[in-house]
């Protein structure tokens, strides 16, 4: 269970208390602010914290992965309500720029903005996404996402 920072970006108290509860839970959870540019662009950097997450946990090696191949996953979006909403995730490493490790959320320009602090955690071997900045810090809100974080329902993490 850690948190770990994948901007510069300081946290706003809000995004710093969802983080530090969703880790409480025994949650890894990486923090990743989109920018203006990626969100016009569809790619996000999948900063080194991203990448150590996703390859500590099986899920997926960058390292391994050729330039110019996109691994299309199935992941998870969390409302603002909690309500969790089925997206694509997709993994990959362009041949421009060294093949610098990107990832992007299905459809986030509706879900984020520019500057927006994301929480991305693994899940019962499925890839997950909130957006910290506009995540209700409700009871009904958390106790959704808490409900979903039990070990009854979390399933095992699966590997890459």
């Amino acid at each position: 269970m850690s948190v770990k920072a994948g901007t510069l970006r300081p946290l706003t108290p809000n995004e710093r208390s969802m983080l530090r509860r969703l880790s409480a839970l025994g949650v890894d959870i990486v923090a990743l602010s989109p920018t203006e540019t990626g969100l016009k662009k569809h790619i996000m950097d999948a900063v080194i914290p991203l990448r150590d997450m996703l390859y500590s946990k099986g899920f997926h090696d960058y390292a391994r992965q050729p330039q110019g191949v996109i691994r299309r996953v199935e992941g998870g979006r969390l409302t603002a309500e909690g309500h969790l909403v089925p997206i694509r995730v997709s993994l990959y490493r362009p041949f421009t720029k060294h093949g610098d490790p990107r990832i992007w959320f299905q459809r986030a320009p509706e879900w984020s903005k520019a500057g927006d602090m994301l929480g991305i955690f693994l899940l019962g071997g499925i890839l997950h996404v909130v957006n910290l900045s506009t995540f209700s810090p409700s009871t009904a809100a958390f106790q959704q996402l808490f409900h979903r974080l039990q070990p009854d329902s979390a399933g095992n993490e699966e590997g890459v």
